[in-house]
């Protein structure tokens, strides 16, 4: 799989994930690599 799909397949789950939170759960949402990295600047 290349690296793009790869960022794009995290990304989503990530994504996914946080969607079944509360409002008031979430502070802040940070898209993180497989290394815990965030990938947002």
């Amino acid at each position: 799989m290349s690296n793009k799909n790869e960022v794009l397949d995290s990304t989503f789950y990530q994504l996914a994930d946080t969607t079944y939170k509360s409002d008031k759960d979430i502070e802040e949402v940070v898209i993180t690599n497989k290394e815990g990295r965030s990938l947002q600047a």
